[in-house]
């Protein structure tokens, strides 16, 4: 595995080659093998570098320390999904500041004023890409001001607040789509 890939300036300048919500960064191969692990299973399931980490602990007999997040993928790679939330969390830095969660139907992802190298976090976010990933799984037609999705961006938007609380932030006002 890898802690992101890179879509290589495909999406223009502005997209930078790494930093975004596009699956060709966050989308990124995972083989895992040893105890726990057989029968060389595909989960097709939405997981986080996190869950990594707590995976290792899990294989390892150590318990997680408190306030640990992510989650342990041998039940998930036995094929047992009961309860697994596909939802990923992104926090996006450096050449912006972004949030963004990833589901199996939709990416959608916020950016704040500043660049991520100076500011963090913030209270305003904007609406940035949003993606119907059943009718565009390789994230060429950003649909985040077609009002038409306006009551599915609201809901992933609570969504992705909730996340981000989850992780320590203040839950952030999110406006609507802004051209940078």
């Amino acid at each position: 595995t890898a802690d992101h890939g890179s879509h290589f300036l495909t999406r223009g300048r502005e997209a930078e080659y790494k930093r975004t919500c596009h699956d060709a960064s966050i989308h990124i191969p995972l083989i895992i093998t040893g105890p726990g692990f057989t029968g060389g299973n595909v989960v097709r399931n939405v997981v986080s570098l996190l869950d990594v980490s707590a995976t290792l602990l899990a294989c390892a007999g150590i318990e997680r320390p408190e306030g640990w997040r992510g989650r342990d993928l041998r039940p998930l790679a036995a094929g047992r999904t009961e309860g697994w939330e596909d939802v990923a969390f992104l926090q996006i830095s450096e050449s912006r500041v972004g949030r963004a969660i990833r589901t199996p139907d939709y990416t959608y992802a916020v950016r704040a004023e500043g660049d991520g190298y100076r500011v963090f976090a913030s209270d305003v976010y904007y609406e940035e890409f949003f993606y119907v990933l059943k009718d565009d799984p390789f994230q060429q037609n950003n649909l985040a001001a077609d009002s038409a999705w306006a009551e599915t961006r609201a809901h992933l938007a609570e969504l992705l607040q909730c996340k981000m609380v989850q992780a320590g932030e203040r839950p952030p006002e999110i406006r609507p789509f802004r051209a940078w």
